[in-house]
């Protein structure tokens, strides 16, 4: 029988990266975001801008002489001084950006996934809203992540015509986009690939205990 010939399914990895159609390994360079479409562009400034807020309170609610003295632990670098502000600020944002996702699906490219993304987000927000004494610091740590999705935001706003940030020119454009991407590797390895281990090793030892 013939092959089947239809619509190649699109990866998840594709809204943030080139893909090979054929081999599906990574290209230099970023998706092309050329296209006219207002109410993406509408919702990625609505990002940059709220995610400030939270970045920030979150950055000083840890005690970063402790933090970075390493020997002691997250929990004891946690202060906690401005929580509920930070608690509520976060709540709101993810509300506030669940909703529009809903009323606008088609301001992301996957919204069923932030979607789902953003409830489970809201309902694990639970826990140290109920215990904030024993858990803020993990939502604390898990949410610092908001720095590299600040970032990731940053590159596509920024960069809409793809330029890959390691060859091109070194202009008054080119340099923005190369110290937006550059900080977003360095977040993106830090905080996926140690810190969220340490935080699953931290998670399971309590458990475990």
């Amino acid at each position: 029988a013939p092959p089947r010939m239809g619509r190649r399914r699109r990866l998840l990895v594709e809204d943030h990266y080139r893909v090979d159609a054929e081999t599906k390994s990574l290209l230099p360079g970023l998706p092309i975001n050329d296209d006219e479409n207002d109410a993406r562009d509408l919702h990625d400034f609505f990002n940059l801008i709220a995610l400030v807020p939270v970045v920030v309170l979150n950055i000083i609610n840890w005690d970063w002489d402790v933090l970075i003295d390493g020997n002691k632990t997250l929990k004891q670098a946690w202060t906690g001084q401005y929580f509920p502000l930070f608690f509520a600020t976060t709540v709101g944002y993810f509300v506030a950006d669940l909703i529009w996702v809903i009323q606008i699906p088609t301001c992301v490219k996957s919204p069923a996934v932030i979607v789902q993304h953003h409830v489970a987000t809201l309902i694990y927000l639970l826990v140290p809203y109920m215990h904030p004494q024993d858990t803020g610091w993990l939502m604390g740590a898990c949410l610092i992540v908001e720095i590299n999705t600040w970032l990731l935001i940053a590159r596509r706003v920024f960069n809409k015509q793809g330029f890959g940030p390691w060859v091109i020119d070194l202009s008054l454009f080119s340099i923005r986009v190369k110290l937006i991407s550059i900080f977003f590797y360095v977040t993106w390895i830090s905080i996926r690939c140690f810190l969220y281990p340490v935080i699953w090793r931290l998670l399971w030892s309590l458990w475990y205990d």
